[in-house]
């Protein structure tokens, strides 16, 4: 799961497209300060894909 704090709700879930929007709103969470758990990239850079 990918999740941002705050608010602590996951955006993106196993098996789950991962769309552009999605991104967007990471990056922006990430511009105000806010923190990403489940990357294992923190700045978005690049989206580990595991099968």
């Amino acid at each position: 799961m990918i999740c941002p704090y705050l608010p602590g709700i996951p955006i993106l879930m196993p098996g789950e497209i991962i769309t552009q929007d999605a991104i967007n709103y990471l990056q922006e969470v990430l511009n105000c300060g806010g923190i990403i758990t489940g990357c294992s990239d923190n700045n978005l850079e690049t989206v580990k894909v595991i099968r």
